[in-house]
């Protein structure tokens, strides 16, 4: 074996030695944070109910939550309620999870074999580990998660298409990539078709001309749509016009919604992702090396990357800033954003602005690495605490279904139902002011608030009583178990009876 082989499978044993520890590493933080998980949360419950509901046999519904008038899942992407439910091993709510589990270390596979691949110096590559790791928990059971992979599975492909020069090969992938990428999340398909016509107008590399760029790009919207239309045919059960109507009727929803407040609380403070506004310096990077490396090409390359990164501006904003409670838009594309900087980055980061691109993902995996800890010592350390407020939270609905009372409740306490025949029964919570007090669903009798990390007691809402208060009152509480099963009951006035 020559020095040179010698070296390489060297690095290969390494490299393998890397990803290997860093998955094992991944498996059991994931099994940790499967520890009475509070499950689903809010933003989980619109798509992890789904799962629940088709494993039971009750359809591709929500039964509980939907945007627009209708219980049919026709308002966003459909492909991850249906893969998690696949990958559960059973029926309940809590196997909702294991298969949601199952996916995140799928995912993460991926994600190792595209850290491995760039193998950008120490810190960085720490870095990548890091932030894929806690994206992948920041996604839950939104369908980020699948998109993602899908983004990232994108990135690989335009990757292995350059260095192959298959070009047309790789556009048609690009293009599938894309329109899967559409039926698991609209905005993420978005992001992925205009990713490939940025791959597209850069791989020409002086050798074509404007037309096979205008080909290229128009085999990548075809392949797209094919892709969409025949995940929508066959394995959607209601067909493309009942998708397409949905869409543009939650678009409509989300299009006049007001609730702008909140920039600094989703995009510093985030429950798993803090500091996620520093990967706006990456972005900007990244666009800046696009159009560079386009220029470089030709004219007409430059001008299809310009608009493409337009494009792209333009939704971001949109999708993700107007209304800083939709950040998972921003999400989607943070693990593709960061494995492209790290590609972009020359390996010694020679220049100033390249130190600090770099040092803005660093610093985010590390404020990423700090919130898996905390987490993870939280769920160990008030593991008994979470258990018994689970079994008072399912005394208490036991009771009041006994009672024959209208119960209503915070998606985050349904675990400690997890019956669907009685969860048929209950209303849950989804929107409403800050500190939803004025929310009083027609018909409940019973309202269970649950406390999240930024939530204080809310005021008893017209017309009922306080009866039961689990709130933490110290900030520093609520910081430190964030995703504890506090509670607060409130009853009407004229069932009401002091705890």
């Amino acid at each position: 074996m020559t020095p040179r082989r010698d070296w390489l499978h060297q690095r290969r044993i390494i490299l393998a030695a890397q990803g290997a520890a860093f998955l094992a590493l991944s498996a059991a933080l994931i099994i940790v944070m499967d520890i009475h998980p509070v499950f689903p949360k809010y933003d989980d419950g619109w798509f992890a109910l789904v799962s629940y509901s088709w494993i039971n046999g009750l359809g591709f519904t929500n039964l509980w939550v939907s945007p627009i008038p209708t219980s049919l899942f026709n308002w966003h992407g459909f492909l991850q309620p249906l893969v998690v439910a696949k990958l559960a091993p059973c029926t309940t709510l809590n196997c909702v999870k294991y298969g949601l589990s199952i996916l995140q270390f799928i995912y993460l596979i991926v994600w190792t074999l595209c850290v491995l691949a760039i193998n950008p110096r120490p810190l960085l590559k720490l870095s990548l580990f890091s932030i894929g790791l806690v994206m992948s928990f920041q996604f839950s059971a939104r369908p980020e998660l699948l998109a993602s992979l899908e983004m990232n599975l994108l990135l690989a492909m335009s990757w292995v298409g350059w260095r192959s020069r298959e070009i047309w090969a790789t556009a048609a992938a690009q293009g599938v990539i894309g329109g899967v990428a559409a039926v698991t999340d609209p905005v993420a398909g978005v992001f992925c078709v205009l990713i490939a016509s940025m791959a597209t107008a850069i791989f020409e590399q002086n050798q074509s001309s404007w037309l096979n760029i205008c080909l290229r790009l128009g085999l990548i919207g075809l392949c797209a749509i094919g892709a969409a239309l025949i995940c929508l045919e066959y394995i959607y059960p209601f067909g493309p016009a009942v998708w397409i109507s949905g869409i543009r009727e939650a678009s409509t929803v989300i299009a006049n919604r007001s609730d702008t407040g909140g920039l600094i609380k989703y995009f510093v403070f985030s429950r798993m992702a803090p500091l996620l506004a520093l990967m706006a310096i990456p972005l900007i990077f990244a666009f800046g090396r696009v159009l560079r490396l386009s220029a470089t090409v030709g004219r007409f390359s430059l001008v299809v990357t310009g608009l493409a990164v337009l494009v792209f501006t333009i939704v971001v904003v949109m999708t993700s800033v107007r209304i800083p409670a939709t950040y998972y838009n921003f999400c989607v594309v943070v693990p593709a954003l960061a494995l492209a900087s790290a590609a972009l980055l020359s390996q010694r980061g020679e220049t100033l602005y390249e130190r600090i691109v770099a040092g803005a993902m660093i610093v985010f995996a590390g404020a990423a690495a700090l919130t898996i800890l905390l987490v993870c010592v939280d769920k160990l350390i008030f593991l008994p605490q979470q258990a018994q407020l689970k079994s008072e939270i399912s005394a208490l609905i036991r009771d009041g279904v006994q009672q024959k009372r209208k119960i209503a409740m915070d998606p985050p306490l349904i675990q400690a139902v997890d019956d669907i025949d009685t969860l048929k029964t209950i209303k849950l919570l989804f929107f409403g002011k800050p500190g939803k007090t004025d929310e009083w669903p027609q018909g409940a009798d019973m309202l269970i608030r649950a406390q999240t990390e930024f939530g204080t007691l809310p005021p008893a809402p017209a017309g009922s009583k306080l009866v039961t208060d689990r709130f933490d009152k110290w900030f520093v509480d609520r910081f430190i178990k964030p995703e504890s099963l506090n509670y607060a009951v409130y009853v009407k006035d004229n069932t009401a009876t002091n705890r």
